[in-house]
């Protein structure tokens, strides 16, 4: 396929995006949905995050998506875009494991970030990485 094909998929008729238009997408998003299992339900819990060297992290304190990570687990993280006037819109899947990251250096890299949660009481002290297995992604549009 050449730079200016468009790969479509035939069975939702939307475009499938390149490597590079998934990590625009979630280099310029600033909030995703972590989902994994809690227990035997699954569970979709939004985040503030970043995109750093092709994983997904962001900050957590004690709970469920941190024991997510403590123990490994399987997830996956999704981002959307939509545009109400023009009709598009986009979104990305990052299927990985979680870990929580525990390496002092890394820590402090990731403290240089701007992630910022929501809630800037209690500080989010703990960091999350989602390494990918898989990132796929779709647009409308």
């Amino acid at each position: 396929m050449t730079d200016n094909q468009i790969n479509m998929d035939e069975r939702t008729g939307l475009v499938v995006m390149t490597s590079d238009e998934c990590g625009e997408l979630l280099t310029s998003t600033p909030i995703g949905r972590m989902v994994f299992n809690d227990g035997d339900q699954p569970l979709a819990l939004p985040v503030n995050f970043a995109w750093v060297d092709d994983t997904v992290v962001f900050r957590t304190l004690e709970g469920q998506k941190l024991h997510a990570a403590i123990d490994g687990a399987k997830v996956c993280f999704e981002v959307d875009r939509w545009d109400e006037q023009s009709d598009t819109g986009a979104s990305v899947l990052v299927k990985g494991q979680a870990v929580e990251v525990t390496q002092w250096a890394e820590q402090e890299q990731l403290e240089q970030l701007d992630v910022r949660p929501w809630s800037r009481q209690p500080w989010r002290q703990a960091w999350v990485r989602v390494i990918p297995n898989e990132i796929t992604g779709r647009r409308l549009g």
